[in-house]
């Protein structure tokens, strides 16, 4: 599909044209496994998507989500036990076991993203996130260390990016 959108754009005579080419499976990271691109096209961009860990980045917003409105944190156990302890019987039966022992920091962010880092730089391409964010109903202090090692990876691998609020209508 890509390969045949590409082609048309150049046939029209768009040759200097920048085109952004997203990977599959919704823009995330693993959707770029397997992910080719026509060679000697110096125009072309790979795009991907990142909110890992979903839990935390979508908290309150949406499906699921946002039938779980107790604390969560960035970096470390999302959920710690003392609070565990203290939530009520409704916001318990929407945590899967996993998140309640799951956890998250740079380095988990990292090997997330890496996995389309990776393919670009063997693409030759450069690698653009189109989307990365995290629900405003994630706290202030939390949200900020989240951005803040998103953003430093980012830098590091020399992606450029660009932040997405669009987590739908939800109360703030």
């Amino acid at each position: 599909f890509i390969a045949n959108s590409i082609e048309m754009i150049r046939d029209m005579g768009e040759t200097n044209r920048a085109i952004i080419c997203p990977v599959s499976n919704g823009g995330d990271p693993t959707g770029a496994i397997g992910f080719t691109l026509p060679k000697d096209d110096p125009n072309l961009i790979m795009t991907f998507h990142t909110y890992y860990h979903t839990y935390f980045t979508f908290h309150g917003a949406q499906g699921d989500y946002a039938n779980y409105d107790g604390p969560i944190h960035y970096p470390g156990r999302f959920i710690r036990d003392d609070e565990i302890a203290q939530l009520t019987d409704y916001q318990k039966q929407w945590l899967d076991q996993w998140v309640v022992i799951a956890s998250s920091d740079k380095m988990e962010l990292r090997k997330e993203m890496k996995v389309a880092i990776d393919v670009a730089n063997e693409l030759g391409v450069p690698a653009f996130c189109g989307e990365y964010g995290c629900s405003e109903t994630c706290p202030v202090p939390d949200r900020i260390n989240w951005f803040r090692d998103k953003c430093d990876l980012f830098r590091e691998y020399g992606v450029s990016f660009a932040n997405w609020f669009g987590f739908g209508d939800y109360p703030n």
